[in-house]
């Protein structure tokens, strides 16, 4: 079992992975990327969590994937590798900022006195897709029990994913707003409530982070 070394603050770290990425697109060093891709392989090791070696797996094989694919259309290997590379740092920066739970974020957000509208905009961004996931996979292993030859593919698709899974959209999507109006989001006091605020650490690691990857992207190789 690992041991969390730094946790950097969840508004930070967004705002890190996203500026990691910006920074890195319009760059086409394949080096200079890598470079970036290991400092977001330490963050993520500096705050461990269970199944992180296959988040650094994931993007690599993905990015391998798409090096072979753009390699095969233009026989531009340097430019093939930063493609699969771009790929590579998005994912990695994705999840770096997915380490963070939710009540992490909204401890956040609620430090940095975010609107409650934006919060909760953030909130259900940061979930919904996980939630949707889980809901299209157990759909698909339901509808695995019909067979396809019986109904016909299309509408064994339609009738057996499309149908259900609109339908759960729209029941989530209502019990999201019950579950909203129920807890009183909005209200100025919370019962369940603990400061998070953006340490000085945390704007030094950001900061730190950043430069470093300004200098890895863009200071002149010697």
């Amino acid at each position: 079992m690992g041991k969390r070394i730094y946790r950097m603050h969840p508004v930070l770290k967004m705002g890190l992975c996203v500026l990691t990425t910006a920074l890195t697109f319009p760059c086409w060093n394949p080096f200079r990327i890598l470079g970036v891709c290991g400092i977001l392989m330490a963050l993520q090791l500096a705050d461990y969590r269970p199944g992180i070696w296959r988040s650094f797996l994931i993007p690599f094989a993905v990015g391998g994937v798409m090096t072979g694919i753009s390699y095969g259309l233009s026989k531009d290997l340097s430019g093939s590798a930063c493609s699969g590379l771009h790929f590579s740092v998005l994912l990695l920066s994705s999840f770096y900022m997915f380490q963070t739970s939710p009540s992490e974020l909204l401890r956040g957000l609620q430090s940095c006195r975010l609107p409650d509208q934006l919060q909760l905009a953030f909130l259900v961004m940061y979930r919904f897709v996980d939630v949707l996931r889980e809901e299209l996979a157990s759909i698909c292993q339901a509808g695995s029990m019909i067979d396809r030859k019986r109904i016909g593919l299309i509408k064994k698709g339609y009738r057996c994913i499309l149908i259900p899974f609109s339908y759960r959209l729209l029941t989530l999507s209502d019990q999201l707003s019950l579950s909203v109006m129920s807890r009183d989001f909005g209200c100025q006091k919370r019962s369940n409530y603990r400061e998070n605020p953006i340490r000085f650490r945390d704007a030094q690691g950001f900061l730190l982070l950043g430069l470093a990857c300004v200098v890895i992207l863009w200071m002149p190789l010697k």
